[in-house]
């Protein structure tokens, strides 16, 4: 009994160790779908319990008054039939309310007011290629930049509007 409960000690402080302070989950998916011929591809994926320290601005603030619950971001390849691709950063942030929600999107809407801290490659986001909406209590944000390949400011719109359809990690 002393030594099952030595390994359950180790293992919870090996486990521990390896947590990161905002008890993030980091996941690599392979996951892709098809949709207006643009295959889109999961790159990473992240998942937290809390928004603090993954916004800036005034969205920044606005969150630190009013947590979210959860805040999801993933990172996708959008890749047309002739083989130009796009980043496209995608965040699902869960408010306590609808309402709550309506008040985060209508704010980050607004250009100059921050936003949350897009998952990226090393690709800057200008939020030219910009979408959003809102599901019940959770704020859908898709950007899409050009990473190779003449990509025409139509497609990187498009690309942003299909991912909000992109399923939460």
């Amino acid at each position: 009994m002393g030594l099952i409960a030595l390994v359950i000690a180790i293992l919870g402080v090996a486990g521990l160790a390896n947590q990161r302070s905002t008890d993030n989950v980091q996941t690599q998916s392979g996951t892709s779908w098809t949709t207006g011929g643009i295959e889109y591809r999961t790159i990473k994926s992240e998942v937290s319990v809390s928004c603090n320290g993954h916004a800036y601005g005034q969205t920044s603030r606005f969150l630190s008054e009013r947590p979210c619950t959860r805040l999801a971001r993933s990172l996708f390849y959008g890749e047309t039939q002739q083989r130009a691709k796009a980043a496209i950063s995608v965040s699902w942030t869960t408010m306590p309310t609808s309402t709550t929600a309506h008040q985060l999107r209508q704010l980050i809407d607004r250009d100059g007011t921050g936003n949350l801290d897009e998952l990226t490659d090393g690709t800057t986001f200008t939020g030219l290629y910009y979408a959003s909406k809102v599901d019940h209590n959770t704020v859908v944000i898709a950007q899409a930049e050009g990473v190779n390949g003449a990509l025409s400011p139509r497609e990187l719109k498009h690309m942003a509007v299909s991912a909000l359809t992109a399923q939460q990690p």
